[in-house]
C-alpha cells in the first residue's frame, strides 16, 4: 500500500511528537532524519530484489508508466567522508 502524507501524518500522530525519527543506513546502522526532498519516479517498475520496488530517472524508464512526485527522507551519516 502507498503511503501519503495524509497517512503518515495520521500514523505520525499515534506517537509521542518527542520521539526521534531514523532511518536505515548504507549497509546496517540508522541515521538522522536529514534531508527531505521531492522526487519524480515511476512505481512498479524494477524487479530485482536488491532494488527498491520504484525507479527514478537515473534508471532505465519505462515509456509506459507515467512519472508521479514523491517526497524521500533521507539521513546522512556524520561519520562519513563522503555525503
Amino acid at each position: 500500500m502507498m503511503m501519503t502524507i495524509a497517512a503518515l501524518i495520521e500514523v505520525l500522530s499515534q506517537y509521542d511528537p518527542s520521539l526521534p525519527v531514523v532511518v536505515q543506513g548504507y549497509e546496517g546502522g540508522y541515521n538522522d532524519v536529514s534531508i527531505l526532498e521531492t522526487l519524480d519516479i515511476q512505481f512498479d517498475v524494477n524487479t530485482e530484489d536488491y532494488y527498491g520496488a520504484h525507479g527514478d530517472v537515473r534508471g532505465q524508464l519505462d515509456p509506459t508508466k507515467p512519472l508521479n512526485s514523491v517526497l524521500v527522507l533521507k539521513g546522512l551519516n556524520p561519520n562519513c567522508d563522503n555525503p
